[in-house]
C-alpha cells in the first residue's frame, strides 16, 4: 500500500515557540515520518522591519527536522490590508514568493498538499500552491472581537464555504458552526504526554526559592482576559500566600498589572522562562489556578494550561466555565475572592483525596495531543482519499 505523503502549510497568528502549535506538530511529525509541516509565524511588516534593524526579517527554516517554522516579511499588518484591497494583493504576492523560496530548499516538499489557517484573517493565504485538503480551526470565539466584528463575519462566510475540515476549540461554538459546514470535529487544546515526564523533578528553580508556601500559581499570558481585580482582592486578604503568575504580560494590560505588583508584594512574577522548563516550575507549586475573568470570549475557550494544571495532578481552581463541565469531579470552582480563599484554607488544611491527582492525569492523558494528531492525520488522509476517488469517478 502506498505510503500518504502529508506537507502541510500552516499558517499561525501568534508566535509559534510560546504557544501550543509547537506540541501539536511536534506530536504530527512524531507520529509518522511522511508528515512534514511548515508553520509561518504572523509576518514582519516594513515597517515593523524597520523598527528592529538588528533582526533578521525571516528567520531561516531549520532542516533537521520534519517541522520548518519561519517568519516571512510582509507589506502591511493584515488587518490594514483587508481595508485596502491593493496591499492585501501585495501582501499575498510577497508572502507568497517568501514560502516559494524556503519550499524550494526542500525539493518535492514544494508540493503542499495541506493548507491550514487559524484565524479569519489569513483567508488570502488558504489557496496557496493549490493545497488539495484546506483546514480552518477556530480556536477562539472571533465574534467577540467586536472591534473587527463585520470583517471576521465576511472573511469567515467565505473560509466556510472553501474549506474541508473546520476544527472549533469548544462545545460552545458547535451551535454556530454546524448549520454552515457538515465537516466538523471539536478538537479543544491538549498536552504533550512528555509534559508529565518533565514533572517528575524535585529542584526548585532559583526565581522560587524565596517564594513561601503555599505556592498558588497561574501561567500563560497576562491580559485582559485574567480577572485583575479578583488576583489584587485574592492576594490582599490572603498576605502570607505566595502567588506565582509565570508569563508575559500584554502591552495593553501592563500599567494595572504592575499596579497590582506594586500593592501586592506576595505576588511573584516570572515574565521570561524557557518553557521547556515550565514543568520544573509548576512542579514547585502547590496548587494551580486560572482567574479568567467570566465573560463570552473565556466561555468558549479551551485552555492549554487547564490541560497542563490536570497533568501535574496537582488541585486546580477554576471559574464556573464551560470548559470545566468535563471535570467537575476532579476540580474546584470558585468565583469571588472569598470562594478562592475557602476553596485554597480548605485544601492546605485537609488536603484531598489521593486519588483526585491519579484521575486529572488521567483525563489529560485522555487529551493528549499525540491523540489529537491521531485524528487529524486520520481526518486528512481520509479527505485526500475521498477527493482522490471523485477525480477518479470524474475523468473516468
Amino acid at each position: 500500500m502506498n505510503r500518504t505523503k502529508i506537507n502541510i502549510l500552516a499558517y499561525l497568528s501568534v508566535t509559534y515557540e510560546k504557544n501550543w502549535y509547537r506540541d501539536l506538530f511536534k506530536a504530527l511529525v512524531e507520529s509518522d515520518p511522511d508528515v512534514m509541516v511548515f508553520a509561518i509565524e504572523r509576518p514582519l511588516t516594513l515597517m515593523g522591519a524597520l523598527l528592529s534593524l538588528g533582526r533578521k526579517a525571516m528567520r531561516p527554516a531549520e532542516k533537521d527536522t520534519s517541522i520548518k517554522n519561519f517568519k516571512p516579511l510582509s507589506i502591511v499588518h493584515e488587518r490594514i490590508a483587508y481595508v485596502i484591497r491593493p496591499l492585501a494583493w501585495l501582501n499575498r504576492i510577497v508572502i507568497e514568493w517568501q514560502v516559494r523560496r524556503v519550499l524550494k530548499a526542500y525539493g518535492d516538499l514544494n508540493k503542499i498538499n495541506v493548507s491550514w489557517i487559524f484565524h479569519p484573517y489569513q483567508l488570502p493565504y488558504i489557496d496557496y500552491l493549490n493545497p488539495k485538503v484546506t483546514i480552518y480551526h477556530v480556536y477562539d470565539d472571533y465574534h467577540c472581537q467586536s472591534r473587527d466584528l463585520g470583517a471576521i463575519l465576511k472573511l469567515e462566510s467565505s473560509i466556510l464555504s472553501r474549506v474541508d475540515i473546520l476544527y472549533l476549540i469548544s462545545k460552545l461554538l458547535l451551535s454556530r458552526y454546524s448549520p454552515v459546514h457538515n465537516n466538523i470535529r471539536l478538537m479543544s487544546n491538549g498536552v504533550s504526554e512528555k509534559f508529565l515526564k518533565k514533572t517528575c523533578h524535585d529542584h526548585i528553580p532559583s526565581q522560587l526559592l524565596k517564594s513561601k508556601k503555599p505556592r498558588i500559581c497561574s501561567w500563560g499570558y497576562i491580559s485582559e482576559r485574567l480577572d485583575f481585580d479578583l488576583i489584587l482582592n485574592l492576594a490582599r486578604m490572603n498576605p502570607r500566600w505566595s502567588f506565582v503568575f509565570i508569563g508575559e504580560c500584554a502591552r495593553s494590560s501592563q500599567m494595572k498589572w504592575k499596579g497590582i505588583l506594586k500593592i501586592c508584594p506576595n505576588i511573584n512574577h516570572i515574565e521570561e522562562i524557557d518553557w521547556d522548563n515550565l514543568p520544573a516550575y509548576l512542579n514547585a507549586m502547590d496548587i494551580m489556578f486560572i482567574p479568567h475573568i467570566i465573560n463570552d470570549f473565556n466561555a468558549a475557550s479551551s485552555p492549554v494550561r487547564l490541560i497542563e494544571a490536570l497533568m501535574t495532578g496537582k488541585p486546580l481552581i477554576t471559574p464556573n466555565l464551560p470548559y470545566g463541565d468535563d471535570y467537575k469531579n476532579v476540580i474546584y470552582f470558585a468565583e469571588t475572592p472569598e470562594q478562592y480563599s475557602a476553596v485554597i484554607n480548605r485544601i492546605i488544611k485537609h488536603g484531598e483525596d489521593p486519588a483526585f491527582a491519579d484521575q486529572r492525569v488521567q483525563y489529560a492523558k485522555e487529551q493528549s495531543w499525540e491523540n489529537k494528531a491521531k485524528l487529524i492525520k486520520e481526518d486528512i488522509i481520509n479527505c485526500l482519499f475521498r477527493k482522490a476517488e471523485r477525480s477518479m469517478a470524474g475523468n473516468g
